[in-house]
Parts: structure tokens; sequence; C-alpha cells
């Protein structure tokens, strides 16, 4: 097992408090909109705070069925941080 770490800074025209709303607080319902791969997201455990388990089922294609979980690790909207780790 390994560490990865992504970053990314990017320029856009929305406020970094709504941008981060959308992406990270509202993510169950706003990937499932934009991303059509995507079938659903729920909470498997906890209320969408540090601790929380997600699952990500995507769309089946033939024969390949394919769910991914992952745990929220930090969530801090002040600073605009989230952190997370995929499980399984």
């Amino acid at each position: 097992m390994g560490a990865y770490t992504f970053t990314d800074e990017s320029t856009v025209s929305v406020a970094p408090s709504r941008l981060f709303k959308a992406l990270v607080i509202d993510f169950n319902n706003l990937v499932t909109k934009l991303i059509p791969d995507v079938e659903s997201i729920e909470n498997v455990e906890g209320d969408g705070g540090p601790g929380t388990i997600k699952k990500i089922t995507f769309v089946e294609m033939s024969d390949i069925y394919i769910e991914t979980q992952l745990l929220i690790d930090v969530i801090d909207e002040q600073n605009l941080v989230t952190k997370y780790s995929l499980i399984e």
C-alpha cells in the first residue's frame, strides 16, 4: 500500500467558499449530475462530516460493476480544505 497526494490550483470566477460548498459539501448531489459514469453516491456511515464513509457506484459496463468507498478524514470549511482516504 502506498500514499498518493493530489493538489490542484485553478482560477475560477466563483467565490472559493461557494465552490468548496459545491464540490465538497454537496458532493453527493453534484457529482451524480455532472459525471454520467457515476450511478450513485451514498453515505454508508456518518452524516457527511469527518469519519463519514461514502460509497460511490459507477455505471455498469458489460460485465464490469465497480464500487469504491472513501473515508472523509477532514472537512475544514473555514480554510477550504478537505482530505479523504480511499478505503476500498
